[in-house]
């Protein structure tokens, strides 16, 4: 079977990570990017993300419900948000890519002069035009092109993009001089991943089509001309429930509400335009 290129350098040398008929994980012999073989037309993965049912999703992929995972969310939005308040990201124009139901946006009032978001889905801007937030359908071709912002975010975005250097050499450009964009992605690198092996619930096909870890992730960013890129705490948390799910485990409710930080399993970081 032929291999898709990498789509950070554009190699077609690959070791496979692990398989899922008819597709595989493979990792960049030259980068170390791991990525999807082969994958949706980005008609077809843009369609996907279109359909009703994306955030709130009884198949494989998507979200099984991103409604239950808001109080975990929110607890990582809201910490990483101190640490960005204390690194001096705050308070300006803020522009997030991909921004769910809003959960980041809600958290951050108060913290930025202006709040601007996108998403594909019409029914997740629905939910996300409640926090005040200015909201656009679509990728960052539907912000008006005269607007600038102060920080951006895209918080388990990138690793959807297919073609994440012109996409972040074109979200620079919207980013004022020497602001910030904040970006978080599942860690190839996880503890998590090497002992679940196929069952890493970041493997997420066919809609996961890059796979970074600290080192790839600091080179898409520098390579799309960010500067002064630093990692960043990424205290991600989740529902009890959702990683006994994972397992094909059922937790009665109280449990399943609970909430766990689980360590390593993104990886962040920070950078300058």
């Amino acid at each position: 079977m032929s291999l898709e290129d990498c789509p950070l350098c554009h190699s077609t040398g690959a070791e496979v990570l692990a398989e899922f008929p008819p597709r595989r994980v493979v990792r960049c012999r030259v980068c170390r990017l791991g990525y999807l073989s082969p994958r949706l037309s980005a008609e077809e993965m843009l369609e996907h993300y279109r359909t009703g049912d994306y955030y709130e999703s009884s198949e494989g992929s998507g979200y099984s419900s991103y409604l239950a995972q808001e109080r975990s969310l929110r607890l990582t939005f809201r910490l990483l948000l101190r640490k960005l308040a204390r690194q001096g990201h705050t308070g300006g124009r803020l522009l997030e890519i991909g921004c769910g139901y809003g959960y980041f946006l809600t958290e951050a009032r108060g913290l930025f002069s202006s709040l601007t978001a996108t998403d594909y889905s019409p029914g997740a801007l629905e939910q996300a035009s409640k926090t005040g937030a200015t909201v656009y359908l679509g990728g960052l071709e539907s912000v008006p092109s005269e607007a600038t912002y102060d920080t951006a975010v895209m918080l388990q975005v990138l690793e959807h993009l297919y073609d994440p250097l012109d996409f972040l050499t074109r979200l620079r450009s919207r980013l004022r001089p020497g602001g910030c964009l904040a970006v978080a992605v599942p860690n190839l690198a996880s503890p998590l991943r090497l002992l679940l092996g196929r069952r890493w619930p970041s493997y997420k096909i066919p809609e996961h089509v890059a796979y970074y870890d600290r080192a790839t992730l600091k080179r898409a960013l520098q390579q799309a001309g960010f500067s002064n890129v630093q990692g960043v705490f990424y205290p991600e948390f989740f529902p009890l429930g959702l990683l006994a799910e994972k397992f094909k485990l059922r937790l009665p409710g109280w449990l399943a509400r609970q909430i766990l930080w689980v360590p390593t399993t993104s990886v962040a970081c920070v950078a300058r335009a």
